[in-house]
């Protein structure tokens, strides 16, 4: 490369980061209070009283017909439901299974106290729909290494109670004892 050449680049080299830093130092600088606009001032953010969350319990089942209405659905539509859906984790080893009662004037309490205890985790004065099955149910254990085999119970009632508003189901199991 000749001797003016090279004195070219270097020039237009030396322009090149002159004008770069000269970009960043007007970039930089902050702007005068005369060049300030002023903004609106911000309005404090909404406070809302505190409101416990609600959330979906249970696991969506029977289509609410009467929205609206509690229950949200009519006894023979729940009874229908039971006896075409299978209960969640019970096997039905006999074909014959029938609904012996349908019961959409319970509550929290009173569930609690037809369950000998078990709780549903919603209020006592929550509506709830109590289903009975009668059949030959089955569950299995959890698996263990030891055997390999499960160890699996059967029933002979089976039940499920469903969310009297939503139509969720809340619970199901099954039962050997008799119902009160």
């Amino acid at each position: 490369m000749s001797r003016p050449r090279i004195i070219s680049v270097i020039s237009i080299l030396a322009a090149l980061v002159c004008s770069v830093l000269t970009w960043q130092s007007c970039a930089s600088k902050k702007p005068s209070t005369s060049a300030r606009v002023a903004l609106p001032p911000q309005a404090p953010p909404a406070s809302y009283p505190p409101i416990a969350r609600q959330q979906a319990r249970g696991l969506t089942a029977i289509p609410a017909s009467r929205p609206g209405q509690v229950p949200a659905f009519t006894t023979e539509e729940l009874g229908r439901f039971a006896e075409t859906h299978p209960i969640p984790n019970l096997v039905m080893i006999d074909i014959k299974t029938r609904v012996i009662k349908v019961d959409c004037g319970q509550t929290e309490k009173s569930v609690s106290s037809l369950l000998r205890g078990k709780e549903t985790g919603l209020p006592d004065g929550t509506r709830l729909c109590y289903v009975e099955l009668q059949g030959r149910f089955a569950i299995s254990g959890p698996r263990s290494v030891s055997k390999p085999p499960r160890a699996t119970s059967i029933f002979n009632t089976a039940f499920e109670v469903f969310d009297a508003n939503t139509g969720n189901l809340l619970l199901s199991g099954g039962f050997t004892h008799p119902v009160l």
